[in-house]
């Protein structure tokens, strides 16, 4: 943090990678906690359409899918679905996956959670 400071777009990667590997061990506050350092960073440095900051909500939603919390995993997908579709369309991986992801993320409360 001392030479690049609080907010450069490194310490976000470093916060991102650090979030990955608490997601990666279960820890889903943890993960929460990092992913959201790293989306505050991205933010203040390239504004809200940027591809980090839409990594940064897709990454966000899988934390809260993982801890069951699916109306905060649509939320942070949607934002990230936005993100991606304006900058690279459609035909976008990113975009296809997430639309899935949400697909599934909306039969599961339909069905209370359950599949």
């Amino acid at each position: 943090l001392s030479v690049y400071g609080e907010n450069h777009p490194d310490v976000a990667t470093s916060y991102n990678n650090i979030g990955f590997v608490y997601y990666k061990q279960g820890d889903y506050t943890q993960t929460l906690a990092y992913f959201e350092k790293s989306l505050a960073i991205w933010q203040s440095v390239y504004g809200e359409n940027h591809p980090d900051v839409a990594l940064s909500y897709d990454n966000i939603g899988y934390g809260y899918y993982s801890r069951n919390d699916y109306a905060q995993a649509l939320e942070h997908f949607q934002k990230a679905w936005d993100i991606y579709k304006t900058l690279y369309g459609d035909g976008n991986e990113n975009v296809k996956r997430i639309e899935q992801i949400m697909e599934e993320i909306r039969a599961k409360q339909a069905n209370g959670g359950n599949m």
